[in-house]
């Protein structure tokens, strides 16, 4: 159960991380 919930929170924090920087670089350009 804690495995799971671990890869589901690596795997959130991971498409967070990719939204932020698109964000960003939309910002910039």
């Amino acid at each position: 159960m804690m495995l799971c919930l671990f890869r589901l929170f690596v795997f959130f924090s991971c498409t967070l991380r990719n939204v932020v920087i698109a964000l960003i670089t939309d910002e910039l350009l």
